[in-house]
């Protein structure tokens, strides 16, 4: 995906400081953003008429679509730092793995 932003990225863009770094960032942000927006005019107050059942199991893809798109800055930074020898790719998953599992207990 940092490649598909790179190819795509204007010079002017890049001579101003926007990197891909920073345009995942605001992409992100962005996609979030909207997703919130279109869940709070999607949603429903009265939740009377719907199953326990149902109602779980439309948060858990709301929380899964959100947990994607609010991870799509980490992976731009993640990857600079696996091409720059920073990290092993068994050190970030391992930390990844562990992170997600904690937010998903919080949840």
């Amino acid at each position: 995906l940092a490649s598909a932003v790179a190819m795509v990225l204007p010079a002017a863009a890049a001579a101003r400081g926007w990197g891909v770094t920073e345009v995942m960032e605001v992409a992100s942000g962005t996609c979030l953003a909207a997703y919130a927006l279109k869940l709070k005019m999607d949603g429903d107050d009265d939740d009377d008429d719907k199953s326990e059942g149902e109602r779980k199991e439309h948060g858990v893809q709301q929380l899964i679509a959100i947990g994607i798109m609010g991870s799509l800055d980490d992976m731009c930074v993640q990857a600079s730092l696996l091409a720059g020898g920073v990290l092993q790719l068994w050190h970030m998953l391992f930390g990844v793995f562990f992170g997600c599992c904690i937010v998903v207990a919080l949840c």
